[in-house]
């Protein structure tokens, strides 16, 4: 099942994004709440949430670091750079 693209229920991607933070926290190791919480910010990148995208980003690129994890920061780094390239949503 593709989260990204199912059209019937578009909050099931974001909701599995946050259940996988909740586990990597429990579980205690900087790597996996880093790559949980990149996978949520970008799950919202890609459905258009930039701002809450680029705080979560941020977040996981602090626990990549830590985790010494150099290729996954850079991935990360990589998606802010389009988040923070979108122009804001007016509200």
């Amino acid at each position: 099942m593709n989260l990204l693209t199912d059209e019937s229920e578009p909050e099931l991607a974001t909701q599995f994004g946050e259940l996988a933070i909740i586990a990597a926290i429990l579980l205690g190791r900087d790597d996996d709440t880093g790559m949980a919480i990149y996978c949520k910010g970008a799950i919202l990148s890609r459905q258009g949430t930039f701002r809450e995208a680029t705080t979560l980003l941020d977040e996981a690129q602090a626990y990549l670091r830590s985790a010494d994890n150099s290729a996954q920061l850079a991935n990360c780094l990589y998606d802010s750079a389009i988040c923070y390239d979108k122009p804001p949503v007016s509200t």
